[in-house]
């Protein structure tokens, strides 16, 4: 399945998108266990076979990924927090199949609404999703 393919079916099925971008998350936590960081984590990077995910390391840069630190080649400041910035943002993309827009100072500027309710399930699975990235940060501060 292309990158395309997949943002476009997991803005038509939310509740597969918050499946998949949970795996993604749940990759990440198991990358940083072995690595301090990956630090360029984009939609290229991220594999996707059936239910196995793998996360590639490449030197292509995608700037909408980057944090802040990066695109001002402040080295000292990557760290697994980086993982997280790119982490919010393909979840945007996978969420809304949309690239987010950013201020002036490269800040993104995320806009986006649910105009229907969400089902029971699905606030569970958003929960998980919170929970999940909860445990990320909280590993990226110790």
């Amino acid at each position: 399945m292309t990158i395309e393919r997949l943002f476009k079916r997991c803005f038509d099925d939310f509740s597969y998108g918050l499946l998949k971008f949970d795996a993604i998350i749940q990759a990440v936590i198991h990358h940083h266990q072995e690595h301090p960081y990956h630090g360029n984590l984009n939609h290229n990077t991220i594999i996707m076979q059936d239910e196995s995910i793998s996360l590639l390391h490449s030197q292509t840069i995608i700037d909408i990924y980057q944090a802040p630190e990066q695109l001002r080649s402040n080295t000292q400041a990557i760290d697994q927090r980086t993982d997280i910035y790119a982490l919010g943002i393909l979840g945007y993309r996978m969420l809304t199949n949309q690239i987010p827009q950013y201020d002036k100072d490269h800040h993104p500027i995320l806009e986006f609404s649910v105009n229907k309710t969400l089902p029971v399930t699905m606030t569970k699975i958003i929960q998980k999703c919170c929970i999940q990235a909860g445990h990320l940060l909280a590993g990226c501060l110790q």
